[in-house]
């Protein structure tokens, strides 16, 4: 059973552009971290997000090899 999901990537994995635009209130850093690729496979699954379970490493403007490096160091 998968019960963590760590991601690493470019601004697909982010969620680059996503706002949540019916509250501008809150920052959106949740709204985008839910609503993400990561997020939605984590609803997928029924894992329930917090940050401690849905891991998101992505970067915004990322490449290939930036990716590699995250992963690098979170595999360390």
């Amino acid at each position: 059973m998968i019960d963590r999901i760590v991601g690493f990537g470019d601004s697909w994995i982010y969620g680059d552009g996503l706002v949540d635009i019916s509250d501008h209130s809150k920052g959106s850093w949740q709204y985008r971290e839910q609503n993400c690729l990561i997020g939605q496979l984590a609803q997928c699954l029924g894992i329930e997000y917090d940050s401690a379970q849905v891991v998101n490493h992505g970067t915004s403007g990322g490449s290939l090899q930036s990716t590699v490096w995250d992963f690098a160091k979170w595999a360390q």
